[in-house]
């Protein structure tokens, strides 16, 4: 099989799609075909060198449909379509991945739309539902909304009848206004995003503030949110460093809570998965949350997938699709 690897099995460089033995399901996983692969800000930080996986090959979701499975596995059959969260090893033509962090493959979405779901219904469901608490008419402040995590962010919060405050650049407003964004603000300078959201919200706050970019806007955030707010950081992308405002924090009652899903027990993640398919899934059945695909990629074509993705100028997913997508349609 032809795979995404990374580091020294690249020879050099940041990464090279090479041949791969086809894994072999152990026990408590399942083997999918994989039909389409999604990435993730992770990727590009893997082909930077600050960032790692068990495997030597990428990718950490995917759809397929399973053709093996391993011993103790009774929920799923071969033949099952799915989507896959995985601790690497999705961009490519097989993947394994355990059972128990696998959702079903929803029949109104492609397989490049269905890849896009584990990472981010994960992600959602961990801080907006079990960290953060939220509850319809609450307050969701949403950073780099124009993003495939971002964007999902957005629509999930609308469609669980949150007030969305969405921070996205001038072109891409209109983007995220149509996710469901009650607001869409710049968000880009710290003094302004809080005022904007004070304004926003009569000064009241947010109630929950999803946060990509860490350092920059710690102070910010913490200006911004409301009494008993939670701030939740998911990304550092304005730097790993900051001066905490504590008197202001403890003011405010407010939590913060830094995140992350790849370094988590397994079991800690099957519980994650869980409560998305509980929560999230049925909200993609109905059509009120649908992955946004910003651009489709051949697997075979990873290096101008990376470099779409480096100009930061998608809106939505970016998607690797393999050459046995069942609807495999390429972006030319």
């Amino acid at each position: 099989m032809q795979g995404v690897v990374w580091g020294e099995a690249a020879g050099g460089a940041p990464f090279a799609l090479c041949p791969q033995p086809i894994p072999q399901p152990g026990r408590g996983e399942v083997r999918l075909r994989v039909a389409a692969a999604a990435l993730n800000y992770s990727d590009l930080l893997l082909a930077r060198g600050r960032y790692s996986l068990a495997s030597p090959v990428a990718g950490i979701e995917a759809s397929g449909i399973i053709d093996a499975l391993g011993s103790d596995v009774t929920d799923w059959k071969v033949g099952d379509r799915v989507c896959a969260l995985s601790d690497g090893g999705a961009q490519a033509d097989w993947l394994c991945a355990r059972a128990d962090h696998l959702l079903p493959w929803p029949e109104r979405l492609d397989a490049a739309e269905a890849a896009c779901l584990p990472e981010a219904m994960a992600t959602i469901w961990s801080n907006l539902v079990d960290l953060g608490g939220m509850a319809r008419g609450q307050t969701l402040v949403v950073h780099g909304a124009s993003g495939g995590m971002g964007s999902f962010a957005v629509e999930a919060g609308h469609a669980m009848g949150l007030k969305v405050i969405a921070c996205a650049s001038t072109p891409k407003t209109e983007f995220v206004r149509s996710l469901g964004a009650d607001h869409v603000i710049d968000g880009r300078d710290p003094e302004t995003f809080a005022q904007e959201v004070s304004a926003l919200t009569a000064g009241g706050g947010a109630d929950l503030i999803l946060d990509v970019m860490g350092g920059s806007h710690l102070a910010a955030n913490v200006a911004a949110a409301a009494l008993d707010g939670r701030i939740v950081v998911i990304g550092l992308m304005g730097g790993p460093d900051a001066q905490a405002p504590l008197g202001k924090m403890m003011g405010k009652r407010l939590t913060l809570f830094t995140t992350s899903l790849r370094d988590r027990p397994v079991q800690a993640k099957a519980r994650i998965v869980s409560g998305a398919r509980r929560d999230l899934l049925p909200l993609v059945d109905r059509g009120a949350l649908t992955p946004r695909i910003a651009r489709r990629f051949a697997l075979a074509d990873i290096a101008e997938a990376h470099r779409f993705m480096e100009s930061r100028n998608h809106l939505g997913k970016i998607v690797l699709e393999t050459p046995t997508a069942p609807d495999r349609t390429i972006d030319t």
